[in-house]
């Protein structure tokens, strides 16, 4: 049984690892102000409501949504 539990733990931690993929990119408000920013990439992939970031990476994670914003990109990705 702790073994069973032990594994449970830890496929949930490597889950909650790969939730979160920061990349380099940045985000124009609706005042026109660049920021430059690391942005979660794991879920801004198709028709995102929202995004995540963080303005260096020991930074908390913050959160815009699109409403918020002109713009966001994330830097050499395919998706823009």
């Amino acid at each position: 049984m702790k073994l069973y539990l032990l594994g449970i733990v830890l496929l949930s931690f490597s889950f909650s690892l790969y939730s979160q993929n920061f990349q380099p990119g940045y985000y124009i408000n609706n005042e026109g102000k660049k920021t430059t920013c690391l942005i979660d990439n794991t879920e801004t992939i198709i028709n995102p409501n929202s995004f995540q970031y963080k303005l260096s990476q020991g930074d908390e994670i913050k959160e815009k949504t699109i409403r918020e914003v002109q713009v966001f990109e994330i830097l050499d990705s395919p998706y823009k």
